[in-house]
């Protein structure tokens, strides 16, 4: 069984039946067992990561907070995928299968379906806030985007609309007439489609201003800001590039739905299916590998959490531990701008002694 809920037709979810394709066994059995291995392996790697983040203080900050809701994001994917993976290895026939069991699968299809949604806005609100963090200082240092409130807001925000976005998926599951199903392909096909779009062309605008503000800038960047930097550009390039095939295959499906004449179509969206898959599991799985693999900060952080010392207790690191972490970016734009004042404070009683001088001479 390869199964890709990127999108939410299950006319369009490929359950190989093998009495029909019997040279299919043999295929399907391998792409389940790597995409399970990748699954296993990337339930693992987001876990880890989600404990660093409560156990190191100097972890919590704005962009972690959002790497962290990435996180559960790429979690709800990998144990859903798993379940259908475990399903189609262990189970004949399979309890969550569409065939056996409608409400279940279709329960388990909206949670994917919306773990990919929070994934998508949650890339372009990283982008967005590295944006105003960078090119906009005074604006993130003085107003509401660093405050946690404003955070758990916009978090929120991005499951309410990835549950809006899927919510075609809950009528679906109640209303099983075929033309229905036939509308639904193509509606849900075309909202997956034009919102990856979208979103893609903001975020690579966003990130190519970004990179031109540095470059142009006269000060040198701290070595900190420029690892949040590749980070959270490297996570939207893996993202969307994984992503890549199961817009090809949602375009096949408007494409077959609307009755286009494509030759060999179902054995070119049973290859797009899984390629699109495994894509998928190694988005989902890659990120944690990613951070490690591009700022030290991480690394030590890491390596911080999975061991205890005489200094801080084997639950939790305080922040004020020198082991070469960086301060939040909450904390150090809040001592950025207490500098500021305080250089401001000072060249003002300056000012005002000369003028009580020059009173005093007159």
């Amino acid at each position: 069984m390869s199964i890709n809920t990127s999108f939410s037709n299950p006319e369009a979810l490929l359950v190989f039946n093998t009495s029909e394709y019997p040279r299919e066994i043999e295929r399907c059995s391998f792409i389940c067992f790597v995409a399970l291995s990748i699954s296993t392996l990337g339930v693992l790697g987001n876990v880890a990561f989600l404990f660093v983040v409560i156990r190191v203080c100097s972890m919590q900050t704005v962009t972690n907070a959002y790497l962290v809701n990435l996180a559960f994001a790429d979690l709800l994917h990998l144990v859903t995928h798993t379940s259908l993976w475990l399903c189609g290895i262990l189970a004949d026939p399979c309890p969550v299968d569409q065939d056996t069991n409608l409400p279940v699968f279709c329960v388990v299809l909206v949670f994917s379906r919306m773990s990919q949604y929070v994934s998508m806005f949650t890339v372009t609100v990283l982008s967005l806030e590295r944006y105003v963090a960078v090119c906009r200082p005074i604006v993130y240092r003085n107003g509401a985007i660093h405050r946690p409130c404003f955070v758990a807001t916009v978090i929120g925000s991005t499951w309410l609309l990835a549950l809006l976005f899927s919510s075609e998926q809950f009528s679906a599951c109640i209303v099983t007439t075929g033309s229905y199903y036939h509308n639904r392909a193509i509606i849900g096909s075309l909202i997956f489609i034009v919102s990856l779009m979208f979103l893609m062309t903001i975020v690579t605008a966003v990130y190519v201003n970004i990179i031109c503000r540095v470059r142009a800038s006269t000060h040198s960047m701290k070595s900190r800001d420029k690892q949040i930097i590749r980070i959270c550009i490297a996570t939207a390039c893996i993202y969307f590039i994984c992503m890549l095939p199961s817009v090809l295959q949602a375009f096949m499906i408007v494409l077959n739905s609307l009755q286009y004449n494509i030759n060999n179509i179902l054995e070119k969206l049973i290859v797009t299916n899984n390629v699109a898959t495994i894509l998928l599991e190694v988005n989902s799985s890659i990120n944690p590998i990613v951070y490690n693999a591009l700022s030290s900060n991480y690394r030590s952080a890491f390596s911080m959490a999975f061991k205890c010392s005489e200094s801080y207790s084997c639950f939790f690191v305080p922040c004020k531990e020198p082991a070469g972490i960086n301060k939040s970016n909450g904390n150090e734009h809040h001592s950025e701008e207490h500098v500021d004042l305080t250089q401001f404070t000072k060249h003002r009683g300056a000012e005002n002694r000369r003028g009580h001088r020059r009173n005093s001479e007159c």
